[in-house]
């Protein structure tokens, strides 16, 4: 299947947009001038989006605890998904335990979304995890893999809160690249 060139426009104006946020957001703040704050990686997920290119800003340090946010988007066939997320990682570089939160809103059939028919369906997962970070101080190779529970959440398209929902178990795991 051909996914629509508009499609792409979006998702990069959405990221850029991100990246713009999260470069304004924070000043430089002394103690954080020899470490990496920026990352983008591809994402796989257990459950949720098969695959996602992300970005990721640390907007605060606070010791050795480090807070960022994230956003990205991934389209599978006619599915389209966007996890957005917080983290708090804490340990001496490059090895991290991290803590996240992560929300992500998936629509399937995303094509009929705005076309009239709104054919598509809506879900979401949220996913609070824990798990181990690799990021060096310098800019380099960065990886992550969390697991946690991960609430799956289907309304019917005529009710939004009368939603089904479910527990699974996930993981997922990141790979890509600190500045």
């Amino acid at each position: 299947m051909k996914i629509p060139a508009t499609i792409f426009t979006v998702i990069k104006k959405f990221l850029a947009c991100f990246c713009l946020l999260g470069i304004t957001l924070c000043s430089a703040a002394q103690d954080m001038t020899n470490s990496t704050r920026n990352s983008i990686y591809l994402e796989t997920a257990s459950k949720g989006a098969l695959y996602s290119l992300n970005y990721e800003r640390v907007f605060a340090k606070d010791g050795r605890l480090k807070k960022s946010f994230r956003a990205g988007a991934g389209i599978f066939n006619n599915t389209l998904a966007i996890p957005l997320g917080i983290s708090l990682f804490k340990g001496k570089a490059p090895h991290h335990i991290e803590f996240n939160l992560l929300l992500t809103p998936y629509i399937e059939h995303y094509r009929s979304l705005f076309n009239g028919t709104n054919t598509s369906d809506k879900k979401g997962y949220v996913m609070p995890g824990i798990g181990y970070r690799y990021q060096p101080l310098q800019k380099s190779f960065f990886a992550k893999i969390i697991a946690g529970p991960v609430l799956y959440l289907d309304p019917p398209s005529n009710d939004f809160w009368n939603m089904q929902s479910k527990w699974y178990a996930g993981i997922n795991a990141a790979a890509g690249f600190s500045w």
